[in-house]
């Protein structure tokens, strides 16, 4: 079962090391979804902020 934005979702983040992953999953969703997309490896990655998961 995945996040629905319908849900009320504020801010997403989505972070895949493959830029033609993120760019195939944004191209399914509405452009003005609140989604923010990282191009980084996780082990690798320093967030400026706290998430939730």
């Amino acid at each position: 079962m995945g996040f629905r934005l319908e849900w009320g979702f504020r801010r997403i983040t989505v972070l895949d090391l493959s830029e033609t992953a993120l760019a195939r999953t944004r191209a399914r969703l509405l452009k003005e979804a609140p989604v923010d997309w990282v191009v980084e490896n996780v082990v690798d990655w320093k967030p400026n902020q706290r998430f939730d998961i």
